[in-house]
């Protein structure tokens, strides 16, 4: 998701909801962002939000856009060793 706004584009990590059936995970999601706010890299995104979505149904990470490869896309490309 993007903000076509004159602000940095944003990004939302939205959470399986077997995720959110424990209430511990979003405590522990939203102590991690407390712990990491001050930490600042251009490499890394900066966390702007722990959102609730869809009527508190859902949970979402609300970042800014840092342009490159999705660590998810470069672990897809190497070959798995058994």
């Amino acid at each position: 998701m993007f903000d076509n706004t004159s602000t940095p584009p944003l990004e939302l990590l939205r959470f399986r909801p077997e995720l959110l059936a424990s209430f511990e995970f979003e405590e522990a999601l939203r102590d991690r962002v407390r712990r990491l706010e001050s930490f600042r890299h251009n490499s890394f995104s900066s966390i702007r939000a722990v959102q609730r979505l869809d009527g508190q149904d859902s949970l979402a990470l609300v970042s800014v856009h840092v342009p490159g490869q999705r660590l998810s896309d470069l672990f897809a490309q190497r070959p798995r060793h058994a």
